[in-house]
């Protein structure tokens, strides 16, 4: 039980230091975010609709571990790991950025709500250093209502094959650590062999994103070139 509460609390800590400061606007547009963010986001929606209906059963025990699995599963050892070093190192107004932490507030309206009844007095803590303006408790908060628009079930089953293609490659870096033959991940260069049906999924993901690139690439240079109103 106790390593259950402290993964909890590490996820809503976590999620609090990347936030400090940041203030999510109005209105986002999703179609602007990457695919890594759309697809934590299904996971989210997809978790979501099994809260609700585990709630309607009275199966909390179900319940909370699912979102005991999302926290160390799905966020801690992915989704965080891979998008510590744009935190870290990208520009803090840039697109990526942006959305990163606005998918993280996503991330932590929904999870502190589903983690309240669980962790009462940890869950209202971290509400109000998130809300310090607030005088209400998270505990008089309603569900999120998250959009259907977010279930994205094509590419969570391209992500199935990408996870288990990142499971390969850091299994064969940590035995490269461990016979000192690199001292970091960074230090080493990767050949990746794969059939020829997971090469034509990663080459049609690659140029899906490309395309996507490209596409806000010119999204932006229209904005640019548009002539600004006079007042």
């Amino acid at each position: 039980q106790e390593d259950i509460y402290r993964r909890y609390r590490n996820t809503l800590r976590y999620l609090l230091g990347a936030l400090e400061e940041y203030q999510a606007p109005d209105h986002f547009n999703i179609n602007t975010l990457p695919v890594l963010e759309k697809w934590i986001l299904h996971r989210l929606k997809e978790l979501d609709q099994k809260v609700r209906t585990s709630i309607r059963a009275f199966d909390f025990l179900s319940m909370y571990s699912e979102i005991h699995h999302f926290c160390s599963v799905d966020l801690s050892a992915f989704y965080f790991d891979i998008r510590k070093d744009s935190l870290y190192c990208d520009n803090p107004e840039g697109a990526l950025r942006q959305g990163i932490l606005w998918t993280f507030d996503q991330i932590f309206e929904t999870l502190i709500r589903w983690l309240a009844p669980a962790i009462s007095f940890t869950a209202e803590e971290a509400w109000k250093v998130r809300h310090p303006e607030s005088e209400g408790s998270i505990h008089e908060e309603l569900l999120q209502d998250l959009p259907e628009n977010w279930i994205n079930p094509a590419l969570a089953q391209d992500m199935v094959h990408w996870r288990e293609a990142r499971r390969v490659f850091t299994g064969a870096l940590e035995i490269a650590r461990n016979e000192k033959m690199i001292g970091s991940s960074l230090a080493a260069h990767l050949d990746i062999y794969a059939s020829e049906a997971k090469l034509a999924i990663a080459k049609a993901r690659r140029e899906a994103v490309k395309n996507e690139l490209a596409e806000k690439r010119e999204v932006r240079k229209s904005a640019k070139r548009a002539p600004k109103k006079k007042d």
